[in-house]
């Protein structure tokens, strides 16, 4: 009983000692701190003004100076939350089209409907006639190829099968590509 315990206590230890190592060149790390950096200097330069702003005002002027700046932020927000629900929604559309969701990225969502629906439909215009384009260009033309030789002559293997040698010459010599 001791030794099962044992084992399942070493298993679980060997499991968990298996890890993925993730290698970063040092353009890698320069790119992650930078942007992590950016986002850190933006959030509080934003925070930092908005303290300045109040700096000089008596505490009637910034009580309302505090709720004026929690409800831009608030609507802020807002917009942010509806932009990406419209985004969500866009994703489902292209899905939906046949089109891929990762086209939402290069989109400028607006947020609203009739504009993005818009963008949609022309998107997926041009990226179907593109698409036609280069199958075109890869086939060669619109009409698939067919063997002509049996429309032109009326004359079918069959048909020809059962004609004396001396028809078959005759018309072998007039239709040397028949048999090919």
């Amino acid at each position: 009983m001791e030794e099962n315990e044992n084992i399942n206590v070493n298993e679980e230890t060997t499991e968990t000692q298996v890890q993925e190592t993730k290698t970063f060149t040092q353009a890698d790390l320069d790119s992650m701190i930078s942007k992590m950096a950016d986002k850190f200097e933006k959030r509080y330069e934003k925070k930092y003004k908005q303290q300045v702003s109040l700096a000089g005002l008596d505490e009637k002027e910034r009580a309302i100076a505090e709720k004026d700046l929690a409800l831009n932020e608030m609507e802020e927000r807002l917009k942010n939350y509806e932009l990406n629900q419209s985004r969500m929604e866009l994703t489902k559309v292209l899905g939906a089209r046949g089109l891929s969701t990762e086209l939402i990225d290069i989109m400028n969502v607006t947020g609203d409907v009739e504009t993005d629906q818009k963008m949609i439909d022309k998107l997926d215009k041009v990226f179907k006639a593109m698409v036609a384009k280069e199958v075109q260009a890869r086939i060669g033309s619109s009409t698939p190829k067919t063997s002509t030789i049996d429309l032109e002559t009326g004359m079918t293997k069959e048909r020809f099968s059962q004609l004396n040698d001396d028809e078959k010459i005759a018309f072998l010599v007039g239709n040397p590509d028949f048999l090919k």
